[in-house]
């Protein structure tokens, strides 16, 4: 099981507590619980497109070094530094 679904399992266990709950105060802790375990839910998306971006942009990086390196060709500079 991953992190993320042991995370959404979590908030949707805590839904229904607040569903079954009698009592407000009881559904207002199993309702807060369960947005607390959606943000965690949604950091780890969030992480997890980021490394997947990261490294189609350093994938790309490192071919377009190749490509400047057999040709010959300097890589384009933006600000003084090689991107």
């Amino acid at each position: 099981m991953s992190t993320l679904q042991f995370y959404a399992e979590r908030a949707a266990d805590c839904r229904r507590q607040a569903d079954a709950a009698n009592l407000e105060n009881v559904r207002a802790r199993c309702l807060s619980a369960a947005s607390a375990w959606d943000d965690m839910a949604d950091r780890v998306r969030r992480t997890q497109v980021y490394r997947e971006e990261d490294a189609a942009r350093k994938a790309a990086h490192q071919i377009s070094r190749q490509v400047a390196d057999e040709s010959g060709v300097e890589p384009t500079r933006r600000g003084g530094e090689v991107k």
